[in-house]
């Protein structure tokens, strides 16, 4: 595996010019996957950087050996004056609790996940189980609504405390009356899913 992750890093390093480039990053990104799955299923995306002009992102896809094997691959980049490199999608400051997918009928539309609730279900092995109520994503299939919820779980904790702290995160219509003195609305659900697992 360090044979491969060596090759790719050299591979990335004489390519490096053609991902920032506007009129040929577009064309690149199909090289790029490719260049990516070839590791696992994982997901990855570029975006302006904090400390240098660009990030190159792994996502694991919740997925704990694509973790272990993101922060292998990163720990072997190579210092490039252009490029900072994550193993794992951080939390996302001032997000606002908006994202957009597209609906059953293919339209794109906002939620807010403000208006959720949450309650948190400690599990034998420690870990969290997550339930959801989201009334607003109605419009989407059970399929795309946990692919909603899980993915305001990550903009708010970020992927690798998601990957190795929660158990499941499921939506539910109503939450058992037994939880009732635990239902918090999702705009806590950072610091108290911290105090939890603390």
């Amino acid at each position: 595996m360090q044979a491969k992750i060596s090759q790719f890093w050299q591979w990335f390093t004489y390519n490096e010019a053609i991902f920032r480039n506007e009129q040929t990053a577009e064309k690149a990104k199909e090289i790029l996957d490719n260049q990516v799955l070839s590791f696992g299923r994982f997901a990855w995306g570029i975006d302006p950087g904090h400390q240098k002009s660009f990030v190159f992102s792994f996502s694991p896809n919740n997925d704990k050996k694509l973790l272990a094997l993101s922060k292998q691959i990163v720990q072997a980049a190579p210092n490039l004056p252009m490029w900072e490199f994550r193993y794992c999608l951080p939390a996302k400051e001032n997000w606002g609790f908006k994202f957009s997918m597209l609906n059953n009928l293919i339209v794109l539309q906002t939620f807010d996940a403000a208006e959720w609730q949450f309650v948190l279900i400690e599990e034998e092995d420690y870990r969290v189980s997550v339930e959801i109520k989201a009334d607003n994503l109605d419009s989407l299939d059970m399929d795309d609504k946990k692919v909603a919820i899980s993915r305001a779980v990550n903009n708010l904790i970020g992927e690798e405390l998601r990957i190795n702290e929660i158990y499941s995160i499921k939506p539910v219509h109503r939450f058992d009356p037994r939880d009732k003195e635990w239902v918090y609305p999702m705009t806590e659900f950072r610091e108290r899913f911290l105090y939890f697992v603390e």
